[in-house]
């Protein structure tokens, strides 16, 4: 007995060569539409990731200087009129020059112009050839006042104690009021009773040269810390450029060297200087052509941030013309983001 057919009444087929191939294609372009629409979204995620990365690395930056320019040069109450009295035993070398409010290096194509420190130029991560670099003399923290008039210009100090302590064997205090400054070291500190002594002969670096303070402050006089802070660009790996994208804007306080923040590719200044008394600026410098830097009143800031990865699809070849404070720099067409950002810092202590 023969077995039923399973097709009854007509001939058994499958799909013929044209209708398979017609699928195949229809499903190839539905698949190239389904990547095409994911290669936009990754893309567009990537874009928006990397602008987001420039524009907080550079705000970010901004603030930051801001912030420290602004106040450069603070000697107290008695502003820009009063002169620091520095006792330590090195008062001219570039850590403890505390006479300079604020000093710049303008970057040049033989190097930087006045010479950069060599407290920088020795540092593991030093700053990128092309960029300039700024130092500022600034206070930390909330000081304290004097409770008792010095007896004589060699005096100890006396703070009321407070816990923790605000003061440390060792710091680079200055004691100011409304028409003299001091900056001496701690020998020693007693937390019980708050007297501050800044004798000579100490282990600690610097040291005090002499113990005379120069003026016998009164009860009210404030104590504050105070220390110089350089701002340049630098690369994590200690290269001399940025190729790697692995640069940031640094800082070098107190023999210590910090990344602030990353994707800071170039820094450039412009200083204000006043030249008829008035504190307004009549014309900006760069570095190298500020002869009197007591008559600097604002500065001119800017960065030129970069995103931390690739973020464009596609690089051309041949570089790429971006203008920093009427300075033109060449930088690749790598397919990475860069953004100019620009600022104005007005030097509180030296308008009035």
């Amino acid at each position: 007995m023969n077995a039923p057919s399973r097709c009854p009444g007509r001939r058994c087929a499958g799909f013929s060569v044209l209708e398979v191939l017609v699928a195949l294609s229809m499903t190839l372009v539905l698949l190239a539409a389904v990547y095409g629409v994911y290669l936009a979204a990754r893309q567009g995620y990537r874009l928006n990731r990397g602008s987001a990365q420039v524009q907080q690395s550079g705000r970010f930056a901004l603030a930051l200087l801001d912030d420290s320019l602004r106040m450069a040069g603070y000697t107290g109450c008695g502003g820009r009129q009063v002169s620091i009295n520095n006792v330590l035993s090195s008062p001219s070398a570039f850590s403890y020059d505390f006479g300079r409010g604020i000093e710049g290096f303008d970057a040049g194509s033989g190097g930087w112009s006045p010479a950069e420190p060599s407290a920088l130029s020795s540092l593991p991560e030093p700053p990128v050839p092309g960029s300039d670099i700024v130092t500022v003399t600034t206070t930390e923290g909330n000081g304290q006042h004097i409770t008792a008039d010095m007896p004589n210009t060699s005096a100890d100090l006396k703070v009321s104690p407070v816990n923790p302590p605000k003061v440390s064997d060792g710091e680079i205090l200055m004691i100011s009021d409304c028409s003299s400054a001091s900056v001496f070291q701690v020998t020693n500190y007693t937390t019980s009773n708050g007297n501050i002594a800044h004798n000579t002969g100490s282990t600690y670096t610097p040291g005090n040269a002499t113990k005379d303070l120069g003026s016998a402050f009164h009860a009210g006089a404030e104590v504050q810390q105070i220390t110089r802070v350089s701002y340049f660009v630098a690369s994590r790996s200690g290269a001399s450029d940025c190729s790697a994208h692995d640069c940031g804007l640094y800082e070098y306080e107190d023999g210590q060297e910090k990344e602030l923040v990353g994707g800071i590719d170039n820094m450039q200044l412009r200083y204000g200087v006043d030249s008829d008394g008035d504190r307004v600026p009549d014309r900006y410098y760069p570095a190298s052509g500020v002869s009197n830097w007591k008559h600097v009143v604002s500065v001119r800031v800017g960065l030129l941030a970069s995103s931390r990865e690739k973020a464009l699809t596609n690089g051309k070849i041949g570089p790429l013309q971006m203008t920093l404070l009427e300075q033109t720099e060449s930088v690749p067409r790598d397919r990475y983001l860069r953004r100019v950002f620009t600022g104005f810092v007005a030097l509180r202590n030296r308008e009035s």
